[in-house]
Order: C-alpha cells, then structure tokens, then sequence
C-alpha cells in the first residue's frame, strides 16, 4: 500500500504526502528532494553511500541525481512522508549545472519552528490548495532547509567556499530586485522584506546592494 495521498503541482515542482509501506530500488531524480517523516513509524533511506533514518526528529535532503533507495519499517501500515521535488532551475535560475542545488549535508535537525512550518504546510497540500496560498509557503519551507542544511553542515562545501549564495534571505532580496528591473526601490524595504538589516546584507552578499542592482537592471 504505497499511495500517494495529496500531490501538488507549482512552479517550484511538485510537493506530494505519500503513506508508504514498500522499499523502492536505487534511483535519482533530475530534481532536489526533501523528504519529511510525519507520521507512523521511522524509515530508513541510502543517498549515495550514506545510511539515514528517516523521523519526525530530522530533514533528509537529497541532491538533483543523487542515487537513494527507501526502506521502511513498517510493511503493514507504512509511514506518512511528506516529500517535495524542487526544480533546480526554478530555485537557481542564475546558477549552471550541478551548482544550481546542492544541500549543505543529507540530513540535519529539524527545529521546533522548522517542524511547525512543515506539518502545517504538509497540512495546507492536503487540504486542496490553490497555487497563490501555497506558492509563498513551499518556497519559504525549501529556503529555510536549504540555509539549515548549510548552517549544520560539518564542512563546508565547494559551492559554499567559492561563494556562492546560500543564505535565502539574500537569494530574497536577489529575487525582489530581479523581480522589477528599473523600477525605484529603496534599500531599506527590500531589507525589511527579506529579514535582513542593511549592514547584514552587505556582509552577506559580500557587495553593495546598489552595484547588484545595477548589474540586473543593465543585463
């Protein structure tokens, strides 16, 4: 009985609750995953030559072609999952080839605030959303574990110590001035939108925000 119980389709790619209760053979996919345990018994999961358990405790994140295998515990009843295929040109549309989504590790904490944020937006896919109310939500969701997945990681990786941009709310702010190229915007309120201070944003984006718009408004 392995079924999918909700599927969501946006522009991110599809975002599905699946209750599951059979092994799946090694495969990849061309998209990133993350996959969220949300109810029945812990599983366990193979990427690459990492074993992981798959519990309401912990996000495993799984990088676009990245090879893994499901292995559940329970055969009877199965486990719910929430799991969500991301587009790596939707999330990087900037970035080239394997360096448009790579996570910081395969697995890390979840958060209070981050396991909120996933049952209820688990919740809101279930409950026949429409795109508007669920598009904010599913991309603030893949941000926030991106930037976790970074923030945990034990060493740092190549995309990162070349850097490239992996705290969301910069991507963010990236985002609001590529979203209106030309048009007045003042620094300060792209800020406030994205969470960041001004001097925050300079620290992290490691330029000036106004040479970055510049560079969108003139491509």
């Amino acid at each position: 009985m392995s079924r999918a119980l909700a599927v969501f389709h946006g522009r991110f790619g599809r975002a599905t609750v699946y209750q599951l209760n059979r092994p799946f053979n090694i495969h990849a996919h061309r998209e990133g995953h993350l996959i969220f345990h949300v109810g029945g018994m812990p599983a366990c999961i193979d990427v690459s030559n990492g074993h992981y358990d798959l519990t309401e405790s912990s996000v495993v994140a799984v990088n676009p072609w990245e090879p893994h295998n499901f292995l559940p515990a329970d055969l009877d009843g199965g486990a719910i999952f929430f799991v969500l295929y991301v587009n790596a040109e939707w999330f990087a549309p900037d970035a080239s080839g394997s360096d448009r989504m790579r996570f910081g590790r395969t697995q890390f904490r979840r958060t209070p605030a981050l396991d909120k944020h996933i049952r209820r937006t688990a919740a809101l896919v279930c409950g026949a959303p429409s795109l508007s109310s669920l598009d904010s939500e599913l991309r603030r969701l893949i941000d926030i574990c991106y930037d976790e997945s970074w923030q945990q990681a034990e060493i740092a990786r190549d995309a990162r110590a070349n850097g490239a941009v992996t705290d969301f709310r910069v991507r963010k702010c990236i985002r609001l001035m590529s979203e209106s190229p030309g048009a007045e915007m003042e620094l300060d309120t792209i800020a406030r939108e994205s969470g960041l201070s001004r001097p925050h944003f300079y620290g992290c984006s490691g330029s000036r925000p106004a040479s970055r718009r510049t560079s969108i408004s003139t491509r």
